[in-house]
């Protein structure tokens, strides 16, 4: 009987990405991927990742064959409307304000577009699906939302090259950016 190759083989080939800069795109190991194409399910976060970073190329049922509407159901229930263009923009005023700015100057982006900066959205969408991955926080959604952001900001700062910075201000940062988010999604009800 003939092995039928995961849909995830074309995608990967058909993009030029080698394995490699396709995961790292992803925020993904090499053996998450490598364990996917031997037919290992992922968690759905990085499922989550994989489907919008391939454009509907590759679809949750390649992930879950038999259990689709199980994983689709908990993608629609984790979701909760994050908007992956304004995370963006906070995550960018995070950094920034980390970097260089001194805290608590300048104005909070409402919303800046996402091609203005492919890290900042790149996390942005890696910040929704780690915030849909974690279980709720007793309720508290902040500190939900805080928790998903401190590593994409990590990210970034470890991409740019930037100095680290100490654990108490990366979760401050972190804390800072889930209330400006949350406080901007108030204001536009």
């Amino acid at each position: 009987m003939e092995k039928t190759l995961h849909p995830l083989v074309d995608y990967i080939a058909a993009s030029g990405d080698t394995m490699t800069d396709f995961a790292a795109r992803l925020g993904a190991s090499l053996g998450a991927i490598e364990a996917i194409l031997n037919g290992e399910a992922p968690d759905i976060a990085l499922a989550r990742r994989i489907v919008a970073a391939c454009g509907g190329a590759v679809e949750l049922a390649d992930f879950y064959p038999g259990r689709s509407e199980i994983a689709d159901f908990a993608w629609r229930q984790s979701d909760e409307d994050l908007d992956a263009e304004l995370m963006a923009g906070v995550l960018q005023y995070a950094v920034e304000a980390l970097v260089s700015a001194p805290e608590g100057t300048g104005p909070v982006p409402e919303r800046r577009a996402s091609s203005e900066n492919p890290l900042a959205r790149i996390a942005s969408e890696a910040t929704i699906a780690t915030y849909a991955a974690l279980p709720p926080s007793d309720g508290n959604r902040r500190r939900r939302l805080a928790q998903a952001l401190r590593p994409a900001l990590e990210g970034i700062l470890e991409e740019r090259g930037a100095e680290p910075p100490t654990l108490e201000a990366l979760d401050g940062a972190a804390w800072v950016a889930a209330r400006l988010y949350l406080e901007a999604v108030k204001r536009r009800r």
